[in-house]
Formats: structure tokens, sequence, C-alpha cells
């Protein structure tokens, strides 16, 4: 399977360059290569981590979601390996990628993700777990199998995402302001899916390399460099 590596290098540079090794404050780093997924409220699905990646497997026509403990994030980058690795046959959609400032049950927030069906990229909305389409992308699929390297980045109400280095939604402004924080959620929907790589970037984001300052901040250093 190829995997695709992108990003962070400089953010990662910069914070190696500036600051002590104990005061990482504002990268939250998760590659799950220590076999666990700490920090993590599986709301729906079959989840588990699987040779260093973080995958769910119930391949049913309901969205399945995994949240990530960490509270009230409003202004930050987030950059992530997403693969659908099989498609299920209840549905014919099928898509895997991520929520941002949603909530607790995942049941709000702006969602972005990628899909292998005839859709392709999606950037919607979603409010009581449905969605208004902003951004559809028919020719941007998704390959089965295949990782793509999302990012997004969002300021305020003004959010922008990248497939694999491509501009997908470019500053866009939600006018309603629906969503001024919340959390992180992995999504997906009639898909065996995996993420891996996890960066999430920002001044008000609690730092976790700290934690195991030798073995933590050595593998998110290895992994980043190998993403260029």
């Amino acid at each position: 399977m190829r995997i695709r590596r992108r990003g962070a290098f400089i953010i990662l540079s910069i914070w190696l360059l500036l600051l002590p090794i104990n005061v990482f404050a504002g990268i939250w780093w998760d590659d799950f290569e220590d076999g666990r997924a700490d920090g993590w409220s599986e709301v729906s699905g079959d989840w588990e981590v699987t040779d260093g990646t973080y995958q769910q497997t119930t391949m049913d026509a309901i969205y399945q979601k995994s949240i990530l403990e960490l509270e009230d994030l409003s202004d930050f980058t987030l950059e992530v390996d997403v693969a659908v690795l099989e498609g299920g046959q209840a549905s014919t959609s099928v898509a895997a990628g991520v929520l941002v400032r949603t909530d607790a049950e995942g049941a709000s927030g702006y969602r972005i993700w990628i899909r292998p069906d005839q859709s392709g990229f999606q950037f919607s909305v979603w409010q009581d777990d449905t969605y208004i389409h902003v951004i559809i992308d028919p020719a941007t699929k998704a390959v089965v199998g295949e990782s793509e390297h999302l990012k997004v980045q969002i300021e305020g109400f003004t959010i922008s995402a990248w497939v694999d280095d491509n501009v997908m939604v470019d500053e866009y402004t939600d006018a309603d302001e629906l969503f001024a924080s919340g959390r992180v959620c992995f999504i997906n929907y009639n898909a065996h899916a995996q993420y891996d790589n996890l960066m999430i970037d920002g001044p008000a984001v609690p730092t976790n390399l700290a934690v195991e300052p030798v073995g933590k901040l050595a593998v998110a250093w290895g992994t980043i460099k190998m993403r260029n």
C-alpha cells in the first residue's frame, strides 16, 4: 500500500530550534506506534490500533466515529494520513475523513473527507449528524488501499483544506459562524478506514510531545522527516 507522507517538517523544525524539549506547547502528535489509542473516545464502530495505525473495521452504512479528548480547540492546523482500505457492500457511498470543532458525540462541526466513489472530495457543514455540502470535487477521488494526506487549517471562521498538497478549500468563510471551537473527530462511512501520523498545531493546542520526551519526540521527528 502506498503511503504518502507530507507536511509539517518546517513547523516542527522551528519548534525544535527555538524551544527546550520539555515545552513543546502547541503541537499534538500521534503516530500510534506505541500500539495504543490514548486520548481517543470511540463513539461508534470498531476501532483498533493495528501495525502502527488507527483503524476502524466495521463496514456498515452508518457513521463511525472516534473523538480526541482535547476540548475547546479553536484555531489550528490539522494534518493526518487517511486511507480507505476497503469499502463495504451496504451502500454505494464510501468515505473517511475528519470533523473539526465538533462536540463530544461528533454530531456537529465542519466535515472534510475523501471518497473513492463517484462523489470524490467533500467539505460539508455537519449538524445533528446530517450535512450540507459546501464544496464537492468528484474529480478528486481516493484510491482504495492508498493513503492520502489530508490537511485542514481553521482560523476564526475561515477554513482551508488540502489533499496531497492540492488546495480543495481555499479560505472558505462560514458567514453563519456556527462552530467557534470544539474537538477533533475521525469519521468514516461504510469503510474499513485507516488513520496515521496525526499532527494538530496551534497556539492553544496542548502538547503531548513532552510526555515521553526522548522516545515520542524522536518518533515524531523521524516520521516527519520521511514526509519530504
